[in-house]
């Protein structure tokens, strides 16, 4: 009796802070706890509703579609089981979430809202992530709420409430293992950083960052409005605005305006404050031009201000036939080559590599990353989001006889020098506008 008297207020207090949209409704069923809650919810409100699940061909997917099948029969709610296919390899969460996403779209044949179930731990941890890329307001509002045609109902709900309710429901979730693998950072963030922070402030800050991001949310959305006014054009690769629009409006306007024509140009993630620094230098005159992240490089000229996709090369050889001292680059980032004396140094900066002096072997060659790049079997996708990089496909590497050996600033592979003289040492650094290095 008294579980069933929990059963019943808990519901209730999540029903209040979950914010189901008009309309027919699909639930991405993963068969975790927070998707089975969020489709216990939705049912129980007498709602259009059906419920999806992707199957990812993984070890642990069959468990997964298992519960999601239980759970939806449970819940007399019709299930769609579809299945994916992510090749194995480096980068592998990062390709499975744009698989999910893709099917989930193609699935929904008909006007209807995909429900996730994002917890307000889940906002909170994002926040936490995107506080250290410096991504301005964008990345300090977390996920948003509201992305037609997807929606987060449960951004106000706690995992633990979601959790306890399938419990006293005697719904069959199931346990993803990856959500205790702290190779990944937002499970390192759930793991160790927010204990940290709950022992700090002695309470935990999880309510109060997802509050925080939901208002944050708001009032970008309110910019947005107003910014939208101020017309850009988009052709060939470039993203432009009249100079004199810029002008007549405050520059956090301007600083909307930015973003917004970023993303017209198709980039997958928000542009970050200090590239938005660097277009406001161009503005004022500091520079006649910025390289941005995500290859792209903003400059004012016949009156406008104008972002556009970078032409340069996608890779350039540093070696072996080059003369030393030289200079190579790519993008926004520089590589400078030189010759020491000497057995070879291990550098104490990742900003640094050095190789054997004498003839290089192979080719040797500074390129873009590639999803499936691997360095020492590690995945670099992988590597570069735990590093805070915002734009993934817009970082180099440097490969030797076709395999990665450096990652600027990320990681290399350790050089033993068996007993060579001489060394070449190969220093990289990310430039912010033309001829000033930032590292």
């Amino acid at each position: 009796m008294a579980a069933t008297r929990r059963l019943a207020r808990i519901r209730a207090d999540i029903l209040e802070r979950t914010r189901l949209p008009d309309g027919s409704m699909v639930v991405a069923l993963s068969g975790g706890a927070d998707s089975s809650a969020l489709l216990a919810i939705a049912a129980l409100e007498r709602r259009e509703v059906r419920a999806i699940h992707i199957h990812h061909r993984q070890p642990h997917s069959e468990r997964a579609a298992t519960a999601a099948a239980a759970t939806a029969r449970m819940l007399g709610v019709s299930l769609d089981v579809v299945t994916v296919d992510v090749a194995a390899g480096s980068g592998f969460e990062h390709r499975a979430r744009a698989a999910r996403y893709g099917a989930l779209s193609a699935c929904i044949d008909s006007p209807a809202w995909i429900l996730t179930g994002h917890t307000l731990d889940d906002l909170a941890e994002t926040v936490l992530m995107r506080l250290a890329r410096g991504s301005g307001l964008d990345g300090l509002s977390g996920i948003p709420e509201t992305r037609p045609p997807y929606q987060r109902p449960f951004l106000r709900v706690r995992r633990s409430e979601t959790r306890e309710l399938c419990v006293l429901a005697g719904l069959p979730f199931y346990d993803d293992p990856t959500n205790t693998d702290e190779r990944f950072l937002r499970n390192r963030i759930r793991r160790r950083l927010i204990p940290v922070l709950v022992e700090a402030f002695g309470t935990d800050p999880s309510e109060k960052l997802a509050a925080s991001a939901l208002e944050l949310q708001r009032e970008r959305g309110f910019l947005d409005r107003l910014a939208v006014e101020v017309e850009v054009e988009v052709a060939a690769g470039e993203a432009s605005v009249v100079l004199s629009a810029l002008d007549s409006i405050d520059p956090v306007l301007v600083s909307r305006v930015l973003r917004r024509m970023w993303m017209m140009l198709g980039f997958e993630h928000p542009l970050e404050a200090q590239p938005v620094a660097r277009v406001m230098s161009v503005l004022a005159g500091s520079s006649r031009a910025a390289q941005l992240g995500g290859r792209a490089v903003a400059e004012v000229r016949d009156g406008r201000l104008r972002i556009r996709l970078d032409d340069g090369p996608d890779e350039v050889e540093i070696g072996p036939g080059h003369a030393r001292p030289a200079s190579f680059r790519l993008g926004r980032f520089r590589v400078d080559a030189m010759h020491g004396d000497g057995p070879a140094e291990f550098p104490l900066s990742l900003w640094q590599l050095t190789l054997p002096g004498g003839p290089l072997p192979e080719r040797l060659i500074m390129r873009w990353a590639r999803p499936d790049d691997e360095i020492g079997a590690i995945g670099i996708t992988g590597l570069l989001e735990e590093a805070g990089v915002g734009d993934r496909k817009a970082w180099p590497v440097v490969e030797m006889g076709g395999e990665v050996v450096w990652v600027p600033g990320v990681r290399r592979i350790g050089w033993e020098s068996g007993g060579e003289t001489g060394y070449l040492s190969l220093v990289a650094s990310e430039e912010s506008v033309w001829g000033t290095s930032t590292r």
